[in-house]
Order: structure tokens, then C-alpha cells, then sequence
């Protein structure tokens, strides 16, 4: 007995342990991360033409949406102009029906300021002007019953159109801008950078502001008539590294999974190496104390296998 215990293990168990643990985690682990890493590869540019996809429709609902309001402040200039008390005012030079203009503020959101303005000829059309942040809308008006003329003029704040765009915000230094063909900022964030030009198309493009890369989504608005701002444009403009958040996200939440995974793989080969181990270990251990000891040992195993 004293001699039994005085047999050691054998020093080239942990060796067999660490290359079965290797083996099983190489068969298990190595063929999921390189599939992960091939599908990584793939899907990182899906995402990012995805998002793009994403920006240029945005930009163009973004400009139908100010069409339509557009379209509402001239037609809203419109009615006004034939209502007969306003008509009445202008033959009789004088200015816009106090009562009038309280209902209007009412009924009209962001009205500031109504007017009846000398008619003249570079007036003579309507037209939507930005100013600072002001909305102008101007629209002609006949007297009644004489045959004078004004202009009728509506003052709208851009509040409710800063609001709008500033729901297209993505982030830091991205969002959504209004601006015309002349590269005059009219609304819309005054940290996003304009794009440098403007091809009249809903085609995104990259371009560069103060270093920094930027994808940029260029809509054209359709204006109801020429405004005297010029063509108007919105532009949604995202920073090129922001593109790949989404993709960043992603691989950190599988990084976690797969740290997990790997730590739940190297208990299973661990457990497994174990079982494998055990029966061959109690085997060589009985085999040296038969060829140490003595030749009447037996050795104990309790598998049902070919061990």
C-alpha cells in the first residue's frame, strides 16, 4: 500500500489534456469565427448602403414635406387676398383688417405678421422669400370696387421648419439643412457643413469639410412657383465614420457572445478531456503498479465502452 501511494502522476497528462482542449475548441470555435469573420465582411458594406439608401429617402420626404408646407403658405396668402374686406382696405389705402388678422394668427401656425404692401412690378408674381428667420410669402391683391392693387404680404416664422429638420439629427455634426442654389444657409443646423455643390438629383455623395469625410443626401424642394431665394434644397449629411455605428454595434454585442461562447467552449473541452482522460489515465496508473508493484492488481473502471 505504502508503495501504491507513492506512484505520481504522470507528467503527460496536462500535455494530452491541453492538446485535446486545443483540438475540440479548433473543431468548435475556429470554423464559427471565420464564418462570423467572412459574414463581417459582407454585411459591414450592406449596412453601409443600407444607410445610405436610408439618408437619400429621408432627404427626399424631408423636401416633399416642405413643398407641401409651401404650397399651404401661398395658398393660405391666396385666401386671404380674396376675402372682400381685404380688397376693400386696398381700394381704400388702408391697412390689413385688424380682426382679420387675429383670425389669422389662429388658424395660421407661425404667422408673425401681415401686411398690405404698394404694388409694384419686380412684386408684381407671388413669391416665397427666406429672410433670416422669416418666411415671406407675398401675393398681389386687387381693390374693390376700384382697380387698385397691393401686395399682400405674410411674415411666417421658420420655428416650426427648424423643428422638422432638426428631427433628421443623427448625431454630433449630422442632421438635415435647407439652403439654395446660391449655397445660402436657410435653416437646418450651423454646425452641419453644406455640401460643396448641388447636381439638382436625390444621388448621394461624399465630400470633404474641414477635414472630415461626410456622406451628404441632396433633395430638390418643388416649389410652387420661383422663389426669389432660388432653387431650394435640403440636404441630410452624416459624418462617414457615423456610417459604420451601426456595424460597430454589432460586432461589439457578437464580441460578447463570442467571449461568452469561447468560455463555455473551453469548460465543455475541459469536461470532456476530462472523461476522455480519466479511464486512459486509471489505466496507465494500474499498468505501472503491475509492472512496479504487484501483478495482481486489478483495475477499476466503471465505462461501458471499448475502454
Amino acid at each position: 500500500m505504502t508503495g501504491i501511494r507513492e506512484i505520481k502522476p504522470l507528467p503527460r497528462s496536462n500535455r494530452l489534456r491541453r492538446r485535446m482542449i486545443i483540438s475540440l475548441l479548433g473543431l468548435a470555435v475556429l470554423p464559427l469565427a471565420a464564418a462570423l469573420a467572412a459574414q463581417f465582411l459582407v454585411v459591414r458594406d450592406d449596412l453601409v448602403a443600407s444607410r445610405k439608401s436610408q439618408l437619400i429617402r429621408e432627404s427626399r420626404q424631408a423636401a416633399e414635406q416642405l413643398g407641401g408646407d409651401l404650397r399651404r403658405y401661398l395658398q393660405s396668402a391666396a385666401l386671404l387676398a380674396a376675402v372682400p374686406e381685404v380688397q376693400t382696405a386696398v381700394s381704400d389705402s388702408r391697412p390689413f383688417p385688424e380682426g382679420l388678422q387675429a383670425v389669422a394668427r389662429l388658424s395660421l401656425s407661425g404667422l408673425q405678421k401681415i401686411e398690405l404692401l404698394p404694388d409694384s412690378s419686380a412684386a408684381a408674381a407671388p413669391s416665397i422669400v427666406f429672410s433670416k428667420d422669416i418666411l415671406v410669402c407675398r401675393v398681389p391683391v386687387s381693390g374693390r370696387p376700384v382697380k387698385t392693387r397691393a401686395i399682400l404680404e405674410l411674415s411666417f416664422s421658420i420655428t416650426d421648419l427648424q423643428h422638422s429638420l432638426s428631427l433628421h439629427s443623427m448625431g454630433e455634426r449630422s442632421g438635415a439643412v435647407l439652403f439654395n442654389d446660391k449655397g445660402m444657409r436657410l435653416a437646418g443646423n450651423l454646425v452641419i457643413p453644406l455640401p460643396p455643390a448641388v447636381d439638382g438629383g436625390n444621388e448621394g455623395f461624399t465630400f470633404t469639410s474641414e477635414g472630415e469625410s461626410f456622406f451628404a443626401a441632396v433633395a430638390a424642394v418643388k416649389s410652387p412657383l420661383n422663389s426669389a431665394a432660388g432653387g431650394l434644397f435640403i440636404a441630410l449629411a452624416q459624418p462617414a465614420e457615423q456610417m459604420h455605428d451601426q456595424f460597430n454595434s454589432v460586432i461589439l454585442q457578437v464580441s460578447v457572445l463570442l467571449g461568452a461562447g469561447a468560455i463555455l467552449a473551453v469548460a465543455l473541452a475541459w469536461q470532456m478531456a476530462n472523461s476522455f482522460l480519466s479511464p486512459i489515465m486509471e489505466i496507465r496508473r494500474g499498468a505501472e503498479i503491475v509492472s512496479r508493484i504487484t501483478l495482481g492488481h486489478r483495475i477499476a473502471l466503471d465505462t461501458d465502452d471499448e475502454l
